[in-house]
């Protein structure tokens, strides 16, 4: 097929809406191959509304759930046929449901660095899981230190954005950005309130011997880690539960409620005598259960448990009457995991884009690795659909900033462009990227291990796998190149057959890279 027909079948599928990326710092200028068009080139064309040109005349609560290691496929309106997610799929049957949504990078810690800053991984402080020590939280005992390096005392965040316009803030769940002793805790980052995991390696366990609340440790007496008396989603529903009465009673102010929970990440555990009781979940008698391993079977369960928790926050918001108040956003912070006794192929976790089942599972760049569901929903203010609006986590800071009719050059430098004119509808003046980027640092040997770096511009994405190494030259290496408007599963590498494509692709990665000396990994 001659590119020109590549292209015209693009346009067929809507172009505007193949496109994505984030912008080039200053001073630089992307550079595009032949025949491929910037797909942010008219982006000056398009008219820049406030809120009130959207009729958006208050600030509305927003509540951000944000599951952890939960693949695209993870959710029934994604495709999931083996459990079910109702209360999920209420939210998108409400609203929208975006099919190329990505997080910012295929591991937590600098997942949700990109998403709480508005950063790719490029320019954010977070680029790997940075320990500060050893040890998981299902064995206790082996934890010499708790905690990740944290966020930079200047660097800006998602809740300071809400906290600094009257929103009353409260996180629960895992943060995995820094500890109060080293001024990185949420406290330190714009949250009121706080219930849960600081560490992201004590998160491992859904029986910990402790949690943190507000820079205090809350002791699980019974608890070992990997036994006890206290799951903790009961604990964090719990206090989820709490968190929206007292604010949905708050006239005086809006709120922005976090709930970052951990399933189904880490250990796949339940409470004890659950696995087989068919009142606690309703798969003992589906097709799969006597082909899955107990550890799948909790997976499944702990999914459903999940559910169960978004149908109750829902609830609680209609029987207070704040549904039109309230965005609801929903999504992951990286694709599925193989670990634990997770097997990411029993239920296709990582999704399918077509007939396509996507290539790569977490720490990967592959789009298994980073494309993740999104689900926004807003009672009278969204139009319920399916948008193939391309984007990234670290486009929401710059969405919640247009909302809120607040200039964010002001306050950081952001890679974000907000999408709040496709939530309204506006389609026709929504700006596109022209690139979106990604970087990964470590050293695990999924999908070959190392440090890595990935682009998507229009419908070409370019994976950069740097192998085994302890430092690698940003662009430097053998790409390969995917056309995904063919390929959505990336089986075919196309690098020879488009060398001027992948020569661009290189150029971005150079670009799109700033030196991070905490985060050596990558130079240029």
């Amino acid at each position: 097929m001659k590119f020109s027909s590549i292209v015209l079948k693009s346009l067929g599928l809507g172009a505007a809406a193949m496109a994505a990326a984030c912008p080039p710092p200053d001073g630089i200028k992307a550079i595009y191959p032949d025949q491929l068009t910037n797909p942010g080139a008219d982006n000056d064309s398009k008219t820049v509304k406030s809120a009130a040109d959207y009729e958006i005349t208050t600030k509305p609560n927003v509540i951000f759930i944000l599951l952890d290691d939960a693949g695209y496929g993870d959710i029934s309106r994604n495709g999931q046929t083996n459990f079910k997610t109702p209360n999920i799929d209420s939210l998108a049957q409400n609203g929208i449901r975006f099919v190329n949504h990505y997080a910012g990078a295929p591991v937590s810690a600098s997942s949700r660095c990109a998403l709480f800053t508005g950063k790719t991984t490029g320019h954010s402080a977070i680029r790997g899981n940075l320990e500060l020590g050893k040890g998981v939280g299902l064995d206790p005992e082996t934890v010499t230190k708790e905690g990740q390096k944290g966020l930079p005392d200047s660097e800006y965040t998602l809740a300071q954005l809400f906290k600094d316009n009257g929103y009353n803030t409260a996180l629960v769940g895992k943060w995995g950005m820094g500890m109060p002793e080293n001024n990185s805790s949420p406290k330190n980052k714009g949250f009121d309130h706080y219930y849960g995991h600081l560490c992201q390696r004590m998160a491992h366990s859904y029986f910990p011997t402790h949690v943190w609340e507000d820079d205090k440790q809350v002791d699980f007496a019974g608890n070992s880690g990997r036994e006890g008396n206290v799951w903790l989603h009961d604990e964090f529903e719990k206090k989820t539960a709490e968190y929206l009465e007292t604010y949905l009673q708050d006239s005086s102010k809006p709120f922005f409620l976090f709930c970052t929970y951990t399933i189904p990440h880490g250990a796949l555990q339940i409470p004890e005598g659950m696995l087989n009781d068919a009142t606690y979940h309703p798969y003992t008698t589906a097709a799969w259960w006597s082909k899955a391993s107990d550890d799948m079977k909790r997976y499944a369960i702990m999914m459903h448990r999940l559910d169960l928790t978004v149908g109750k926050i829902i609830d609680q918001v209609s029987d207070a009457g704040k549904l039109s108040d309230t965005l609801f956003l929903f999504s992951s912070d990286n694709g599925p995991a193989d670990e634990y006794g997770a097997d990411p192929n029993f239920f296709e976790s990582a999704g399918r884009f077509g007939e396509e089942r996507l290539r790569g599972i977490k720490r990967a760049l592959y789009e298994g690795g980073i494309k993740v569901p999104f689900i926004a929903s807003w009672d009278g203010k969204i139009k319920p659909g399916v948008s193939e609006h391309i984007f990234a986590s670290y486009d929401i800071m710059a969405t919640v900033a247009q909302i809120l009719d607040v200039d964010l050059s002001a306050k950081t430098k952001s890679d974000g462009i907000s999408f709040l004119p496709v939530l309204m509808g506006d389609t026709a003046n929504q700006k596109q990227h022209p690139y979106l980027y990604w970087e990964f640092v470590g050293t695990d040997p999924t999908e070959g291990g190392g440090p890595r770096q990935g682009v998507r511009s229009g419908v070409w994405k370019a994976v950069l796998n740097f192998g085994q190494v302890s430092t690698a030259q940003a662009g430097e290496g053998d790409i390969e190149l995917y056309h995904l408007g063919d390929d959505p599963g990336e089986k075919t590498n196309v690098a020879s057959a488009y060398p001027n494509i992948v020569e661009s692709m290189r150029a971005i990665m150079v670009e799109a890279h700033d030196n991070n000396d905490k985060f050596p990994q990558i130079k240029k």
